[in-house]
């Protein structure tokens, strides 16, 4: 893969308006056995969100889940819809205080 304008600017922690990184198709599968984690909602949601964060990181090393403007989550039970929301505002709170207090350092 050659390395677009976009990444150069992102390297030079100089983001520019336009630059995106789409990322699909995470899902809870647990990377040594490859089979989908059988555990409740809000487990799976950590194990897929946390393979969305390494997808963003092997992208740019600086990107975390905090630069994240879109998300589009599907679940299978409508139940499990807080249980997916309450893991995501607290990964994506996290991952926003990281930011900042890299970005006053």
């Amino acid at each position: 893969m050659t390395e677009s304008v976009g990444l150069r600017h992102l390297a030079q922690g100089r983001p520019q308006v336009g630059e995106c990184v789409f990322c699909a198709g995470q899902i809870a599968l647990v990377p040594c056995t490859m089979e989908l984690l059988r555990a409740g909602a809000g487990a799976q949601a950590r194990i897929a969100f946390g393979h969305m964060r390494k997808v963003l990181e092997a992208v740019h090393s600086s990107l975390t889940l905090g630069h994240v403007l879109q998300a589009h989550c599907y679940v299978t039970r409508r139940q499990d819809v807080r249980v997916v929301r309450e893991v995501w505002e607290d990964l994506l709170r996290t991952a926003r205080e990281e930011v900042s207090r890299l970005s006053h350092l």
